[in-house]
């Protein structure tokens, strides 16, 4: 989550949306962005109860899309691959 306050720095324009199965290969409409404020409350509620990672599409000014996972602070760097 920290990386993500990061990232979304000097991307205060930009909108998004969670990407949810089975919904998740086409990118929404337009029309259904949220704002960068609206995305960063709803993945601080996210993570006050899980730590799942969740997919994010974000969309630029200029029209470029990005598709982003945003995982909790507390997530494994490493997990042990089992013997």
């Amino acid at each position: 989550m920290t990386d993500w306050l990061r990232y979304m720095d000097n991307r205060q324009h930009w909108r998004g949306a969670f990407l949810n199965k089975p919904y998740w290969l086409a990118p929404p409409r337009a029309e259904g962005l949220d704002d960068t404020t609206t995305l960063t409350q709803a993945l601080t509620a996210h993570f006050s109860q899980r730590r799942t990672p969740r997919q994010l599409i974000l969309r630029g000014p200029a029209g470029l899309w990005r598709r982003v996972f945003v995982v909790d602070d507390t997530w494994p760097t490493a997990v042990p691959l089992p013997i």
